[in-house]
Formats: structure tokens, C-alpha cells, sequence
């Protein structure tokens, strides 16, 4: 999601990206003969959806901080939450980003995770 358009990323930011296919199933994917398909679904036939909605704030002249939260559902029982925050400084080309993610799918125990991703241009 850009953070710099008209408004300069300030204010209500929405996205809603659908996804059809099957998934990569991970990095041992590269090294089968055959594409990954999901359990249950045939040829293909797997769909997906991510939802974004986020607030930009300025934070002059340093930059740009965006609290969001971001949901994501796979199939019939796939589902990924996560809460967090965006800071971009473009005067120093820095980007950093902190969010806490709760991964559900079927059965299993449910999977949490803090990150932290920073990010310089140069």
C-alpha cells in the first residue's frame, strides 16, 4: 500500500486485494514437479481475500505514522489478523513497521507473532 498519493498517505486508507489460485505452500514448493493445490479444492479453484484499513498522521516535517489493521481469509477455515503501525520518513528514505499477527487454520493451535521490518533507501 503506497503511503504517499494526493493527501500524502494522511487520513482513511482502505484496501481490499481478492486472490484466486492455488498458493505457493511454502519454500518446499520450488522443488516439486507439480503446482500446490490447497486440500479440498480442485484445480485451482481457491480464493482469498486481504482487507487493509488504516489512518494516516502526519508527523511534520519527520513524516508519516499509519496505525492499521489487516484481515485475511483463505478457504473455509484459514484466517490471519494483524494489528499494528507504519512510519515512514521520506527525508531520510527510513521505513519501520511493528505489527502482532494471530494465524488460524482448522484444527491446529492458533499462531501468534510479533515483527518488527525496517526499511532504507538508498
Amino acid at each position: 500500500m503506497c503511503a504517499y498519493g494526493r493527501a500524502h498517505g494522511r487520513g482513511l486508507s482502505l484496501a481490499l486485494n481478492p486472490r484466486w489460485g492455488a498458493g505457493t505452500g511454502g519454500v518446499e514448493a520450488l522443488w516439486k514437479d507439480e503446482l500446490p493445490r490447497p486440500a479440498g479444492t480442485r484445480d485451482g479453484e481457491a480464493g482469498a481475500v486481504d482487507a487493509r484499513a488504516g489512518w494516516g498522521f502526519g508527523l511534520a516535517p519527520h513524516g508519516l505514522l499509519t496505525p492499521f489493521a489487516e484481515i485475511g481469509l483463505s478457504g473455509g477455515d484459514s484466517r490471519r489478523l494483524r494489528l499494528g503501525a507504519r512510519f515512514e520518513a521520506p527525508r531520510m528514505a527510513l521505513g519501520a513497521e511493528i505489527a502482532g499477527e494471530r494465524v488460524e487454520s482448522g484444527a491446529a493451535e492458533p499462531g501468534h507473532m510479533l515483527r518488527l521490518g525496517l526499511q532504507m533507501r538508498f
